[in-house]
């Protein structure tokens, strides 16, 4: 048996004589307890026993106590109160000190049982210097690091970087840096020139840090990115003044195009719709033609005709059997065809062609009602880019159709965004963007709003073009 260990007396009134209440009555005695008397401790199993001991020990063992300043048992426990605790520590009851200056006092059963943390837990200490100013870090919301950690599939990799860049804009991060990330997150699939574009609009937003990232970082400054100007739409005058000035001195007529075109256009200009058709869409492509129109008046009375209604769906080889009996359909307004190859019944109102029918983003339409015919021409012939097509609308200016063979309609969405962009300042439409865009029929000749005779003639065509200038600036001609 442990010297540390007495049992309790087999005399009940002996127990009940020298126990607690014994111990008790001493209060305010300055005399120690009796050899004879039994303490609190002397009827404990071992079990309390020893939790007893333990909590001894470290009463004994203050933290961050002066070497001088004596142990808080020896002032706070002492006589009576000491035996007190220990009997309701033996009956396991939730005994709480009000914590003193030594804060050593705060003995909730509980507590005994955590354990202290590791030393490699607490880390090195931080000491601050003067000439020290403290390390700016970024927040990155927990939504824009899973979308960092998961770049997106194919066809939804735009808007994934969309989403990151106005997030990673908004908390601070450079666009050189946010550039880097996108890189390296998509393949060669998606352009640098697509990135450069989203982060430049992400920018021009202005976006604001995330609130959440601030409650977190409340210590760093909330930091504004201005947002660049944004680009204006050019005046007639200053369109005109911007074409004139890229293109240097050049300039082209029609009939320079006509004999530089790889296929020439037929003697009777009113057939053209026959070696538009077979030029450029295949034996199985459902085409599109409108006739039907609407009258919209414009400013100084002068009155506009619009397509109106679903018009009709035929193959290539139909329409052109049809062309050959009947001639290229057209109405007063003339005749308008769909760009690109469709489905036989469109998803609009009364069957009307949309964006979701298309089937082959193929061609992409430029035009410019505020410059010139002549100027126009000229800046057709001049552009770097695939122009399989220029005709005459019967109007105010020609139409050029450029080959894109986008992968689908998002793809064809921000390449044709990248082109007008770039040619806004020179005249060129910029709203040209769906794929199921209308545009004048070659071979037709149209009365409402036509300029001239009101021909939609067949200047040039190249099914095979491949992105070279037709005419360089300064080639000859």
């Amino acid at each position: 048996m442990s010297p540390a260990f007495h049992p309790r007396p087999r005399n009940e009134s002996q127990g009940r004589t020298h126990g607690t209440a014994a111990c008790i009555s001493q209060r305010g005695s300055s005399k120690p307890f009796s050899s004879h008397c039994y303490s609190a401790s002397q009827c404990l199993t071992p079990h309390a026993h020893s939790r007893q001991m333990r909590d001894q020990e470290s009463f004994s063992q203050p933290r961050n106590l002066p070497p001088s300043t004596p142990s808080p048992p020896a002032q706070l426990l002492s006589g009576a109160r000491r035996a007190a605790f220990h009997f309701c520590a033996s009956r396991r009851a939730r005994f709480d000190i009000a914590p003193t200056k030594w804060n050593a006092l705060s003995l909730n059963a509980s507590n005994r049982k955590q354990k202290a943390p590791a030393l490699e837990s607490w880390g090195t200490p931080f000491v601050k210097r003067d000439d020290e100013k403290p390390k700016m870090s970024i927040f990155i919301p927990p939504r824009t690091r899973a979308e960092l950690a998961h770049p997106a599939p194919v066809g939804s990799r735009h808007e994934q970087a969309k989403t990151i860049s106005f997030s990673l804009i908004g908390q601070g991060v450079a666009p050189a840096a946010v550039f880097v990330q996108l890189r390296g997150m998509y393949d060669a699939g998606v352009t640098d020139a697509e990135l450069q574009d989203v982060i430049r609009w992400a920018a021009s937003k202005n976006p604001q840090p995330c609130r959440f990232g601030e409650k977190q970082n409340a210590w760093m400054p909330r930091q504004r990115i201005a947002a660049p100007p944004r680009e204006t739409k050019p005046t007639k005058e200053q369109a005109i003044a911007n074409a004139e000035s890229w293109l240097g001195g050049f300039r082209c007529d029609a009939a320079d195009l006509w004999h530089r075109s790889p296929w020439r256009p037929l003697a009777d200009w009113k057939l053209d719709s026959l070696m538009f058709l077979a030029a450029l869409y295949d034996a199985g492509d459902f085409v599109n033609i409108v006739t039907e129109y609407t009258i919209k008046r414009i400013a100084d009375g002068e009155e506009k005709a619009n397509p109106s209604g679903a018009g009709r769906t035929f193959t290539r080889d139909d329409w052109m059997r049809a062309i050959r009996s009947h001639g290229t359909p057209q109405s007063e307004a003339g005749a308008w065809i769909r760009m690109n190859p469709c489905k036989l019944e469109g998803s609009g109102s009364e069957g009307a062609v949309c964006d979701s029918d298309i089937t082959a983003h193929r061609f992409a339409l430029l035009e410019s009602d505020v410059i010139p015919k002549a100027l126009a021409l000229s800046i057709f012939a001049a552009l770097p880019l695939p122009v399989v097509s220029i005709h005459g609308s019967g109007g105010r200016g020609p139409h050029a159709w450029v080959r894109l063979d986008s992968a689908n309609a998002e793809d064809y969405r921000n390449q044709i965004a990248r082109i007008l962009k770039k040619l806004a300042r020179i005249g060129i439409d910029d709203g040209n963007k769906n794929p199921s865009r209308l545009s004048r029929l070659p071979g037709a000749m149209r009365q409402l709003g036509a300029s001239g005779e009101g021909e939609q003639r067949l200047y040039y065509l190249n099914p095979e073009a491949h992105g070279q200038p037709i005419f360089p600036k300064g080639g000859s001609r």
